[in-house]
C-alpha cells in the first residue's frame, strides 16, 4: 500500500469518525440535542404506548399540539411506514412495548445511567438503525410526569434547530380548510324575496313592558311577527331550517294559538319555545326562554387514577385498585385529566351532562379480586369574586389577574386589566382569572392579548354577518336598550351610527346582504409569558372570545371547566313583538369553526378539568411543583415564597355576616322607633307599607341588603300597626256595646 493511498484511507475513516453522531444525555439543557440539520416535520413522528402518549398529550400543551403524528405501538415491533423517519421515543426500560425497542437502543452503561435517574429526565440521542440520516431521541424518566418534561425538552431543541415554531406547533383550533366547509357556509347565507318591513314597525319602544294578556288573534300577528324576524334578521335561519323546520313549526303554533281565545304574554312565550325547541343558540331568547342547555360538567372529588402497569389505577382504604370498567365500558371516556390539591397530575372520575346523572358504577380489580364501587358525582356552584368587575392578587409568589366581564360600563377597571399585560410582558407567567365572565366587548380581551404580545389576535371563525334593515334596526333597538338601562354614552354613538344604516336601508341606497364568508388566518403568536386561563361554565361570549383568541399564542394553558358554548352566533339585536310586548333577542352573525364541530351548549374544553372553587388554587400548586411547565423557568424567589392557599368561600361568608348585621340593624331601628310609636298605630302600619315599597324597589336594584332590611322592618311595623289598629278599633266597638 503506497503512502499516498494510506494518507487518503486515513483521512475517509477520520471523515466518517467525525461525521457520526455521539449519543448525549441530558437532564435539563437541550444544548446537546443538534440533530444532523434534517429534521422537519413531515419526516418526524412520535413513538409511545398508549399511557405515555395519552398522559403526555394530556399534560402538555406543547406535545398536544404538535404538527407531528403520534405512532402508538400496540406491539414491541416499530412499522416499517416509518423506519424511514426520525423517531422521538417516550418511555422506560421497563415500559411497556417501546422499553423493549428502548433496550434495543442502548448499551449496558445507557440502560443502567437512565434507570438510575430517579429525580431528573433524561433524554438520548442516537443514531437510527435503519435509514442513514436519520435520528432517534429516546425521552425518558422514572415517571410519565419526568418522561413527559424529557419530551418538552426535547421538543424545544429540534424546533430551535429547526424553526420556525409554528411548522412545528399548530394553535389549538386550527385545521384544514375544505371545499365541503366552504360550501356549507355558503349555504347559511340565505336570501328572501319579499320586502322588509318599514324602519317605523321594526324600532322598538325600550320602556315597553309585556302586557298580561292578549287576543288570540293578537297572538297569532305576534307569532306571525316573530317568524318574519327569524326569517329577515336571525343568522342561524337556515342553520336550523335543514327540513323546513320553521314553516312547519309556524304551522303548528297557528293552530294551538285558535284553541283558546285568550293568551297571557307567559304562555304565548312557552308555545314558542315549545315548538322552537329544535335550535340550539345560547344568544337568542324570546320572552324569558333561553334555546340552549348547558352540558355541565359533573365530578367526582375522592378518586384520584394514575396509569399503572395494567391500567389507570386508584387507592383506597389503603388499598390499590385498577379500574376496569366504568357503566359497564372502558373507564378510558369518563377519566379527564385534572389536577389535585398539591397540584400533582391526576384523572378524576367525571362526565358532561345537562342533568344529575346517577351514580357512575365503578368495578375495579386488586388480589382479592372484583371489587364494585358507586361513584357519586357534583357539580360547581361557583361564583367567588362575581362582582369584582377587576381584581389583581399574587398567590404563592404567582400574580393572577381576575376580571368578570367585558362590558363597556366598567370602562375604569376594564382600562386597568389592559395595562396589567403590559406590566406582566417578559414575566415567567400569569393566572388570568376569568370564571363568571359572560362577555361583552371583545375589544378588551384583544388589547389586553394584544399589550402581551405585540400582536392581534384575530378571530377562529370562518365568519359571515347578515346586513339587513331587520337586523340593522335591531342593533340600534338593542343598543338604545342596553343605553337606557347603563347610562354608557358609547351606546348612544352606536345607536346613531345603526339608525342611519338603517335609514340608507330605508330609502333604498342599500340593500340587503351578508358581510363576508371571512375565513381565519390563525398563525401562532410568539408569546414567552406563559398564560394560565381560568374558566368555569359562567364564561360566555366574549369571554369565551378571550379564551378562542389567547388560544393562538405560544404558551397558554386553560384550566377549569368547559364554558357556556355561546360560540356559534352572536352580536345581538333586540326586537319586541306587537301586542304581547315580549322581547326577542337574536344574533346576527355566525362562526363555524374549521373542524366543523359543533361546541354550542359544550362550550370550549379546558386542557385541565378543575373544579371551579378550586382551579386558581390548584394551578399555583402545580406551577411551583412542575406539573404545569413555563416557558421560561421559574425564579427561586417565586418557589420559595410561602403559598397559603386562598379560601373560596371567605368572601362569601363576610358578605353573608354583613348581610345579616344590615337587615338586623333595619330590624333593631324599626322595632324602637315601631315601639314609640305604638300609640299611633295607624302611622306604624303607614311607614311599614312605604318601607316594604322601598324595600322592593331597592332589592330590584341589587342593593340588597339595605331592601331587605326596609322590607323586613316594614313588614314588621305594617303587621305591628295593623295588629295594634283592629285591637283599638275592636276596643271602641266593644264600648259603645
Amino acid at each position: 500500500m503506497n503512502t499516498k493511498f494510506r494518507f487518503l484511507l486515513i483521512l475517509v475513516l477520520l471523515a466518517l469518525c467525525l461525521g457520526i453522531p455521539t449519543p448525549g444525555i441530558t437532564a435539563s439543557s437541550h444544548e446537546q440535542i443538534t440533530g444532523p440539520g434534517n429534521l422537519t416535520p413531515e419526516n418526524t413522528v412520535i413513538l409511545a404506548n398508549s399511557m405515555d402518549a395519552r398522559f403526555s398529550q394530556d399534560f402538555s400543551v406543547r406535545l398536544k399540539h404538535l404538527r407531528l403524528e403520534w405512532i402508538v405501538l400496540d406491539s414491541t415491533v416499530v412499522p416499517d411506514s416509518i423506519q424511514d423517519k426520525n423517531l422521538v421515543v417516550l418511555g422506560h426500560p421497563d415500559a411497556e412495548y417501546t422499553g423493549d425497542l428502548i433496550r434495543g437502543m442502548l448499551t449496558a452503561e445507557e440502560i443502567e445511567s437512565l434507570q438510575a435517574a430517579r429525580d431528573h429526565h433524561v433524554v438520548i440521542e442516537k443514531e437510527s438503525p435503519w435509514m442513514v440520516d436519520r435520528t432517534i431521541y429516546i425521552c425518558s424518566g422514572a415517571d410519565m410526569l419526568l418522561t413527559r418534561n424529557a419530551a418538552e425538552e426535547a421538543f424545544r431543541a429540534i424546533i430551535s434547530n429547526a424553526p420556525p415554531v409554528s411548522d412545528w406547533i399548530r394553535t389549538k383550533y386550527d385545521a384544514e380548510l375544505d371545499d365541503n366547509l366552504r360550501d356549507y357556509a355558503k349555504s347559511l347565507q340565505y336570501e328572501w324575496e319579499d320586502t322588509e318591513l318599514p324602519l317605523q314597525d321594526l324600532t322598538m319602544d325600550v320602556g315597553a313592558t309585556p302586557r298580561r294578556s292578549i287576543t288570540a288573534q293578537e297572538a297569532a300577528e305576534d307569532a306571525e311577527r316573530l317568524f318574519y324576524l327569524l326569517s329577515h334578521g336571525y343568522s342561524g335561519y337556515a342553520f336550523f331550517n335543514q327540513q323546513g323546520d320553521f314553516e312547519q313549526a309556524r304551522s303548528r303554533i297557528l293552530q294551538e294559538l285558535s284553541s283558546q281565545s285568550s293568551w297571557t304574554s307567559d304562555a304565548l312565550s312557552g308555545l314558542l319555545y315549545e315548538h322552537l325547541d329544535f335550535i340550539v343558540d345560547c344568544h337568542l331568547t324570546i320572552g324569558g326562554y333561553r334555546f340552549a342547555e348547558h352540558r355541565d360538567f359533573w365530578y367526582d372529588t375522592q378518586i384520584e387514577l394514575m396509569p399503572g402497569p395494567d391500567g389507570y389505577q386508584f387507592a383506597s382504604d389503603g388499598n390499590i385498585y385498577t379500574a376496569v370498567s366504568i357503566n359497564g365500558v372502558d373507564p378510558a371516556s369518563f377519566l379527564y385529566p385534572s389536577l389535585n390539591q398539591k397540584g400533582e397530575p391526576i384523572y378524576r372520575l367525571a362526565l358532561l351532562s345537562t342533568e344529575e346523572p346517577p351514580p357512575l358504577r365503578l368495578v375495579a380489580a386488586n388480589a382479592q379480586g372484583e371489587h364494585r364501587f358507586e361513584v357519586k358525582l357534583q357539580r360547581s356552584d361557583f361564583e367567588y369574586y362575581s362582582e369584582d368587575v377587576f381584581r389583581e392578587d399574587v398567590l404563592g409568589g404567582i400574580p393572577v389577574v381576575r376580571v368578570r366581564g367585558f362590558g363597556d360600563s366598567h370602562p375604569d377597571e376594564l382600562n386597568r386589566f389592559v395595562e396589567t399585560a403590559s406590566r406582566l410582558r417578559g414575566e415567567p407567567v400569569v393566572i388570568v382569572d376569568i370564571r363568571g365572565n359572560r362577555g361583552g366587548n371583545e375589544h378588551w380581551p384583544i388589547s389586553w392579548i394584544r399589550r402581551l404580545t405585540d400582536r392581534r389576535a384575530e378571530a377562529v371563525f370562518v365568519f359571515s354577518e347578515l346586513e339587513s334593515k331587520t337586523s340593522i334596526v335591531g342593533r340600534a333597538n338593542a343598543f338604545n336598550y342596553w343605553y337606557s338601562v347603563s347610562g354608557v354614552s358609547s351606546y348612544s354613538d352606536e345607536v346613531a351610527q345603526f339608525t342611519s344604516i338603517t335609514e340608507a336601508f330605508e330609502n333604498g341606497t342599500r340593500q340587503p346582504g351578508w358581510r363576508g364568508l371571512i375565513y381565519p388566518q390563525m398563525p401562532l403568536i410568539a408569546n414567552d409569558t406563559t398564560v394560565i386561563l381560568i374558566t368555569n361554565n359562567l364564561v360566555a361570549s366574549a369571554g369565551e372570545g378571550m379564551v378562542l383568541r389567547i388560544s393562538q399564542a405560544e404558551n397558554v394553558v386553560v384550566v377549569g371547566e368547559n364554558t357556556m358554548g355561546c360560540l356559534t352566533f352572536g352580536n345581538l339585536s333586540a326586537h319586541q313583538l306587537t301586542h304581547s310586548r315580549l322581547m326577542i333577542w337574536m344574533p346576527i352573525n355566525f362562526g363555524l369553526f374549521l373542524d366543523q364541530e359543533f361546541r354550542e351548549e359544550v362550550g370550549l374544553a379546558p386542557d385541565l378539568w378543575v373544579p371551579a372553587v378550586d382551579a386558581v388554587n390548584f394551578t399555583v400548586a402545580a406551577l411551583r411543583r412542575g406539573t404545569i411547565t413555563t416557558s421560561q423557568p421559574l425564579p427561586s424567589a417565586i418557589l420559595e415564597q410561602d403559598f397559603s392557599p386562598e379560601d373560596p368561600w371567605a368572601r362569601g361568608r363576610q358578605a353573608t355576616v354583613q348581610f345579616m348585621l344590615v337587615v338586623a340593624g333595619f330590624a333593631a331601628g324599626g322595632l324602637f322607633w315601631a315601639y314609640f310609636a305604638r300609640k299611633k298605630p295607624w302611622l306604624v302600619a303607614a311607614i311599614g307599607g312605604i318601607w316594604i315599597v322601598l324595600g322592593s324597589v331597592l332589592t330590584v336594584k341589587k342593593n340588597q341588603p339595605v331592601g331587605t332590611g326596609f322590607l323586613l322592618v316594614g313588614i314588621i311595623c305594617l303587621v305591628w300597626g295593623g295588629v295594634n289598629l283592629l285591637k283599638v278599633r275592636r276596643g271602641s266597638f266593644e264600648s259603645e256595646v
